[in-house]
């Protein structure tokens, strides 16, 4: 490939990029992550890629240009991907968070901003009983490593009721805006929680600091399924090149809306085997609508 020719690749990217962004609901994701979906669409449907690079290449108005079926079939297919790993998890609520946390007076009132987001709605209510189980496990830990956090750093007092005063959170996820919330609600109520938006499918990800806290407990809740489903063996490589030796690890039961439930018995089991092959110890349980399964990596 000619130097021209993948100037004008990466041009008709930035392009696609930028028309992808215009929703709201991907407005805030990073980037790299939304241009990772449109390497994707080149990889799995590579004659509209052609045809849309030849689209772009030619001389027309933008109001003609975008009107094409080409251009809509590429925008479509990189946000349906984008919502696999992010705006499906949203409710209709999510757009007025922050004038909700304005709203909340006492941290029992920000424990109800959880129902924003679909993953922790589900979870609602049985945190307590979640946390008070994974302490019994895990034993006491100041540190908490929270991966894909989606809205779940918002369940802070309860982490802290049952971790005790001196425990950190750090939190990490995609979207800029939803960080920027979650740190103005631990500045509102004194939380010692620290967040940052970053791709987590990312080596950036996994070179941070905080993340690289062989002390740490570490939470990746429902986020595998999505791992997998952009990049295969992704989650593997992730929890390998995890130095904590404490992890927490969760699978829907029901798809997103409860449309479909999964068999119990089959989820999660690549996980754990893949867990046992490498020597760790793995505790399978089921809690509300998710299989979580906590692991000890062993090491002699």
């Amino acid at each position: 490939m000619t130097t021209t020719e993948e100037r004008k690749r990466e041009l008709w990217s930035q392009k696609l990029q930028s028309l992808v962004s215009e929703k709201a609901e991907f407005a805030a994701l990073p980037k790299p992550l939304v241009l990772s979906k449109i390497a994707l669409l080149e990889k799995k449907n590579p004659k509209l890629w052609r045809e849309c690079l030849k689209l772009y290449e030619k001389e027309s108005s933008e109001k003609q240009f975008l009107k094409k079926q080409a251009i809509k079939e590429a925008v479509k297919f990189v946000r349906a991907e984008l919502r696999v790993v992010y705006s499906s998890f949203l409710s209709p609520k999510h757009a007025k968070k922050e004038k909700l946390l304005a709203s909340c007076k006492t941290e029992d009132k920000v424990l109800e901003l959880l129902t924003l987001h679909k993953s922790s709605k589900e979870r609602f209510a049985v945190y307590e009983e979640l946390y008070e189980r994974i302490f019994l496990w895990s034993g006491k830990t100041n540190n908490i490593v929270d991966i894909a956090c989606g809205f779940n750093p918002l369940s802070f007092s309860l982490l802290r009721t049952i971790f005790g005063k001196k425990l950190k959170v750090f939190a990490c996820d995609m979207n800029k805006d939803d960080m920027e919330f979650l740190q103005a609600a631990a500045t509102k109520f004194s939380w010692n929680l620290k967040t940052k938006a970053v791709d987590v499918m990312s080596e950036e990800c996994l070179t941070l600091p905080e993340v690289n806290d062989p002390d740490s407990l570490v939470f990746l809740f429902k986020a595998l399924d999505s791992f997998e489903h952009v990049q295969r063996h992704w989650s593997k490589h992730l929890v390998s090149r995890l130095p904590a030796k404490k992890l927490v690890v969760s699978f829907a039961l029901n798809s997103l809306g409860a449309h479909k439930k999964f068999e119990t018995k089959n989820r999660g089991s690549w996980f754990v085997k893949y867990c046992e092959k490498n020597g760790w110890s793995c505790e399978p349980f089921v809690l509300g609508s998710e299989l979580y399964v906590l692991v000890k990596k062993n090491y002699v």
